[in-house]
């Protein structure tokens, strides 16, 4: 299996509403240029099971998930969200990120 060019890491903790938001834009700016990429979730444990948001969007990309058994602080998610990576490049974004329609197709300019 050949490894993804680039990999979106995103450590999440609650505000699935906002995740499902991040998502969506990932999957917007995939449809107007493909682009070899996975997207990995980490959940700290968060109150809220982001497992639907998930599942939703497993269908249009690539998703690698762990749910840490508890919280282990901002520092240690986005550390566990980029071991799920096996992309030559990581991308670290936040949840509540947005990906612009166009962002594929800018960020291929400089890979």
């Amino acid at each position: 299996m050949i490894n993804p060019l680039i990999s979106i890491c995103i450590p999440v903790y609650n505000r699935n509403l906002h995740l499902d938001n991040c998502l969506n834009s990932i999957k917007i700016s995939q449809e107007n240029f493909s682009l070899d990429f996975e997207v990995c979730i980490s959940d700290n444990f968060s109150d809220e099971d982001p497992i639907k948001i998930i599942n939703k969007y497993q269908r249009h990309f690539k998703i690698n998930y762990n749910r840490n058994l508890s919280n282990k602080g901002l520092g240690v998610n986005i550390l566990k969200s980029v071991s799920l990576a096996k992309g030559e490049f990581i991308w670290i974004i936040g949840s509540d990120d947005l990906f612009l329609p166009i962002t594929f197709k800018k960020l291929n300019f400089y890979l």
